[in-house]
């Protein structure tokens, strides 16, 4: 619920406040030429998508022809706001709304470039990625307080025990 309200306060915040005159195509950074430039740089020709250039910078950007970034951008946000919104009224979700919260804030994370580059973008997509896990997988519903899934535990436990 928490982190919900974290997704809902950062596209408010994104989409009314910066993300059109920083990302947009008149923008200090616009996402088509660095787009252009990721292009080059796996040697694509327009328009053209492969698998290791999306895996390397995996953004939904990759699908957008280069006319239509600006209106990518405020779908790929507003979709963010309205689930966001669903999630802090329901008060649950499930792995599949969570995921998709977390590829859509990672898509544009992904074309940000510097304006994303801070250690709060990280943080809030690593938690995102964590609470994927924290959750059903089918059901929408209210998980009990002190029941983190026995995955997830496992999981941070080995990463911690790694290091």
């Amino acid at each position: 619920l928490t982190l919900s309200r974290l997704y809902l306060l950062c596209g408010v915040c994104r989409f009314t406040f910066s993300e059109q005159s920083l990302l947009g195509a008149d923008g200090v950074l616009p996402i088509p030429a660095y787009m252009n430039r990721l292009r080059t740089h796996f040697k694509l020709q327009p328009g053209q998508t492969r698998v290791d250039s999306f895996l390397a910078v995996p953004t939904l950007f990759w699908f957008v022809p280069e006319v239509h970034t600006d209106t990518a951008l405020q779908v790929i946000s507003n979709t963010g706001l309205v689930i966001s919104i669903g999630v802090l009224l329901q008060g649950s979700a499930n792995m599949f709304i969570m995921a998709t919260l977390w590829f859509l804030y990672h898509s544009i994370v992904n074309v940000g470039q510097r304006w994303y580059a801070f250690g709060w973008e990280s943080q809030l997509l690593e938690t995102g990625f964590l609470a994927i896990w924290l959750v059903p997988v089918f059901s929408i519903q209210l998980l009990p307080v002190n029941t983190p899934h026995l995955a997830c535990v496992s999981t941070v436990t080995a990463g911690l025990s790694s290091e």
